[in-house]
């Protein structure tokens, strides 16, 4: 925390003395007066008539803003991104888009977003502040889907969804089976392994085509913004036969 300290003198607030750490200002701007640089006090030596008069002191705080905390979470659940304050006496103001699901703890100011989804990535601020201090807190809430299953028959085509209906302009695709990049779409350029997968332009979603047994496994997809991650796993199983493919056999049996 650095203290500001202001002193001003008469009707016009003129300001006589100053201490700012943060800039490095210690400055007296009257003869006459000494200013404690480690308590802020201010002395007035040789006192004169003209020294008659109200003065004020103002004292205030800066804190500078916290390092951006990562936050991560399953969909589904629930998260609590906590101010810090066991008791309100401050103004405090979350911000984050025009999301209105959030919930306020009224004793501590802390926020929790109840069912969690995609839609509440991103970064949520806090403004705590009182008549010595400013608090600013950043949260980056990434959003993790649970591990989806896809069942494809050998042959046939499949799709792995995002979720996004329509992909912006910040937006960085990246699809992932095992280690290897297997699509991606960002600013630059778009690039993937062509032959049996598509992808989607508008909502980056990815389609493999002829399905075959080596195409079974975990499915890695990142969506990359200014504004948040979003990570979701997707595991697809191939040569999957329907039940209602199977044939039903017919046995007669004959008691001897």
């Amino acid at each position: 925390i650095h203290d500001v300290i202001q002193w001003r003198f008469g009707q016009q607030k003129s300001l006589i003395a100053e201490i700012d750490r943060t800039a490095g200002i210690f400055n007296t701007f009257r003869r006459r007066l000494w200013l404690d640089n480690q308590t802020g006090s201010l002395t007035i030596t040789n006192t004169r008539t003209t020294d008659d008069g109200l003065y004020e002191v103002e004292i205030s705080s800066i804190v500078s803003a916290d390092a951006v905390k990562p936050v991560s979470v399953l969909e589904g659940d629930s998260v609590t991104l906590r101010t810090g304050l066991t008791d309100i006496h401050d103004v405090i103001q979350w911000r984050f888009g025009q999301q209105k699901s959030p919930i306020l703890d009224c004793l501590t100011g802390s926020l929790t977003i109840n069912n969690i989804g995609t839609r509440h990535s991103g970064l949520y601020k806090a403004d705590i502040s009182s008549s010595k201090h400013t608090i600013h807190k950043t949260f980056n809430v990434t959003v993790r889907d649970a591990v989806k299953s896809e069942l494809v028959t050998k042959g046939k085509t499949v799709t792995l969804q995002t979720n996004v209906t329509e992909i912006q302009k910040d937006d960085q695709i990246l699809w992932m089976f095992g280690e290897i990049v297997i699509a991606e779409i960002n600013k630059a350029a778009q690039r993937f392994n062509k032959g049996r997968l598509k992808l989607n332009n508008q909502t980056g979603s990815l389609t493999i085509t002829n399905a075959k047994t080596t195409d079974s496994g975990l499915y890695e997809l990142k969506i990359s913004s200014s504004r948040h991650i979003i990570l979701r796993r997707i595991t697809v199983t191939s040569n999957w036969v329907p039940l209602n493919s199977i044939p039903l056999y017919k046995f007669h049996c004959e008691v001897v």
